[in-house]
């Protein structure tokens, strides 16, 4: 597709999506003709302002383009992944090590509890979901900082420390990678002087011209080193433009590589921060849905690759090149021309935009409506279109092509077509840390999915991938170490999509789960995955609810001791025939008790925003202490009432749903 199209394309889109935090519910087949009239009116200057930017495209901007250099004589272009993690990673977290042994020692001291025998490894997975699942995912992490005083005062704090990994998928991997860019920065300060978040993701209001500009120039010269681009590379930019440190963004120079931030973040060259992983999955040539079985790729400061590859009825055992010379085309496991190896492919917000493809999964939801709306079927047709061209994706050069070291399904492919791994319905990113070369004790999972109408959680994702594991062991005998989840009927049902949920207690051969669902403490956090701008302080409003779905608000004495026991369980190598007493009793409140419910729930799910979840009131867990000025009593009618200017005034039910493409897209993420 010829650039300038796939641009326009891309803003015409999103400027579709009505902005602000409250969009009104509405159904595709009531849309006003007038309001579609206006919004095609709205972009038919589109095409215009950027072919304008096209027009004097002379020079500008090229810093996004791979470039070569020599290839490095002693390094191992492929490695199976039978070898576990790479020396690289090992060495990190052995650096890393002193700060999480003293943390761990910190916050079990806290809580009066003794300090496990071993290291625990503790890994953060962080769900798509949009700028909704970037912010909140960001809030919870907070939840996690010392350096928070909500989060210290709640008994939270401090455990960010201990954490070894952090994995974002979609807009989890935009919290991952602008965290990690920005020194591990509290969110809270993030939201207010580096991420431009009210600034339109793809249409900003100011500087246009410009933006598409440098967009252009940037694509053009990576297409021009012989890369196939895509609407992906378009997105990438913008979303670096909103979300890195401001020397890596289009007027400056949008040339930070995943690889690179080791050498320039002083917080990673002293491992004072977890190791980012952040995913993408494979799409196969011809495939539009993604089952649940589709390879999914990490991408780590040190690596690019697989624990398991192949076609979806043809897994075997995965491997790894450096990340670093990604853009490198190989053969037979070596570069083709040992005179030219790229760098600079792994461009950070090509990473961060690879994870987040959202534009495959539009079309295949908007296919599925049937509407009389000629502006959404003009919507279909610019989908459609971007989808027939192969453009809707993130083509890697395959370093495995013609590999035949190593049982290789890959090895006649050119590219691997990588897409949002949200799309195989796992939208939380846990099988980076159940791979069993990790070792992973402890998954603290943030779920900020839009599973529900009105695009709150409810468990599927867990669902989704505890099957794939079943799956993979019965069909490819690789072993997945995820423990046994509910339905999402019985996670719906019995209520563990309102809070903090521990899997996997007794089990000895997986790590711990502990879920962390998205619940609106003191602000509807449901806002729409399409939601491409949010002003300054509904960030924040926001952001602090996601830290009290963490801290549980403070309102639950007993949560930062049951979740110390949850984060250090495995490294004593505990069961329930030798936990503490302290722990047990934890564990017999917080675990999930193995019960599930096979009957079908409705999906109309609708917590009320300030009202303690019913599991926690029932239990006689909250003391409902009153903060932030929001009252956790009852879902009484002036509570209602109370809560409706916090968003604007729509009505409740309007307002959380937050719907947007005509209320289209809430299933996404």
């Amino acid at each position: 597709m010829h650039t300038a199209i796939a641009l326009a394309a891309l803003v015409a889109v999103a400027q579709a999506i009505p902005h602000g935090p409250s969009s009104p519910q509405s159904d595709l087949a009531k849309r006003d003709p007038q309001q579609d009239t206006e919004l095609i009116e709205r972009s038919d200057d589109l095409p215009d302002v950027i072919t304008k930017s096209e027009s004097f495209l002379v020079g500008g901007n090229t810093d996004y383009r791979p470039y070569t250099v020599p290839c490095p004589q002693n390094i191992t272009w492929i490695r199976s992944a039978i070898g576990g993690v790479s020396q690289n990673e090992s060495d990190y977290l052995a650096k890393r090590k002193p700060t999480i042994d003293k943390a761990v020692q910190n916050m079990m001291s806290k809580s009066g509890l003794s300090t496990p025998p071993r290291t625990p490894v503790i890994a953060l997975a962080l769900s798509g979901g949009g700028y909704r699942a970037m912010i909140n995912g960001l809030g919870m992490t907070q939840g996690l900082m010392e350096e928070s005083l909500e989060s210290t005062n709640a008994g939270t704090g401090g455990w960010l420390d201990a954490v070894s990994y952090m994995g974002g998928l979609s807009g989890g991997s935009w919290a991952t990678g602008s965290f990690i860019a920005n020194g591990g920065m509290l969110p809270t300060d993030l939201v207010q002087n580096v991420l431009d978040l009210d600034s339109n993701l793809i249409f900003p209001d100011d500087g246009k011209t410009s933006f598409y500009y440098n967009m252009l120039s940037n694509v053009r010269a990576k297409a021009g080193e012989g890369f196939p681009t895509a609407i992906t590379d378009y997105w990438a930019l913008a979303l670096g433009n909103h979300l890195l440190p401001k020397q890596w963004r289009l007027d400056t120079s949008p040339n930070i590589t995943f690889s690179a931030l080791l050498n320039n973040i002083p917080q990673l060259q002293n491992a004072q921060l977890p190791v980012p992983i952040i995913i993408a999955a494979e799409r196969e040539p011809g495939e539009k849905n993604l089952p649940s079985n589709s390879t999914v790729w990490e991408l780590t400061l040190w690596e690019y690759g697989s624990w398991a590859v192949g076609q979806n009825n043809n897994k075997t055992i995965g491997f790894f090149t450096p990340i670093e010379y990604i853009g490198t085309n190989m053969t037979g496991g070596k570069p083709t021309d040992m005179n030219k190896c790229y760098k600079g492919f792994d461009q950070l917000s090509f990473v961060m935009g690879t994870s987040s493809t959202l534009f495959n999964a539009a079309l295949l939801t908007l296919a599925q409506v049937e509407t009389n709306s000629s502006f959404v079927d003009w919507i279909k047709d610019i989908l459609s279109d971007i989808s027939q061209a192969n453009n809707d994706v993130a083509e890697y050069v395959n370093f495995a092509a013609d590999y035949t070291q190593l049982a290789n399904p890959l090895s006649n492919l050119k590219y691997l077509t990588m897409v949002d791994a949200g799309e195989t319905n796992q939208n939380i990113p846990i099988e980076p840390f159940i791979v069993s070369g990790r070792r992973v004790d402890t998954i603290v999972a943030f779920d900020n999915s839009a599973d529900t109408r009105y695009s709150w959680p409810n468990g599927s994702s867990l669902w989704v991938t505890y099957n794939r594991a079943l799956k993979f062991q019965q069909d490819f005998g690789i072993t997945i170490k995820m423990p046994k989840v509910p339905s999402t009927d019985g996670f719906v049902s019995l209520g563990l999509n309102q809070r903090p949920v521990f899997f996997g207690c007794n089990s000895t051969d997986t790590p711990m789960v502990i879920y962390i669902p998205n619940y609106p403490w003191t602000w509807y956090s449901n806002s729409s995955t399409m939601q491409l701008e949010y002003d300054t302080p509904s960030a924040l409003k926001q952001m602090e609810s996601s830290i009290r779905s963490f801290t549980l608000n403070g309102t639950v004495p007993e949560w930062p001791k049951c979740l110390a026991c949850a984060m250090s369980d495995r490294a004593f190598a505990y069961t329930a025939a030798n936990r503490s007493q302290e722990c047990q009793a934890c564990f017999n409140t917080w675990c999930w008790n193995g019960t599930d419910v096979d009957t079908a729930v409705a999906n109309d799910y609708e917590p009320v925003m300030g009202v303690t979840p019913t599991w926690l009131a029932q239990n006689g867990l909250s003391n409902n202490v009153q903060t932030s000025g929001v009252s956790f009593e009852s879902a009484s009618a002036s509570a209602l009432s109370a809560a409706k200017p916090l968003i604007g005034g729509a009505s409740i039910a309007a307002a959380i749903a937050a719907a947007t493409f005509g209320g289209i897209m809430t299933v996404l993420h």
